[in-house]
């Protein structure tokens, strides 16, 4: 059973990326004004440790396009 300070912070933690992926769903600009800091964004990796945004998002739309590609 987990402790009313655990609950507490998984409902905030949700609030917190329902809020970030608002803004960014309403803000698209803030990637063009930010383009450094997006550059230097890592992404937990199961292998490697992290990887960059880049290197994620790339990796995911290879992943798509092969998913496509055996239909």
């Amino acid at each position: 059973m987990k402790q009313p300070e655990e609950e507490l912070q998984e409902t905030l933690m949700e609030l917190d990326d329902r809020a970030v992926v608002d803004y960014l769903r309403h803000h698209p600009e803030f990637f063009i004004r930010n383009a450094h800091a997006v550059e230097a964004m890592r992404v937990p990796h199961p292998v490697r440790g992290t990887v960059s945004l880049v290197e994620w998002h790339m990796a995911r739309a290879r992943n798509h396009i092969n998913a496509l590609e055996e239909i």
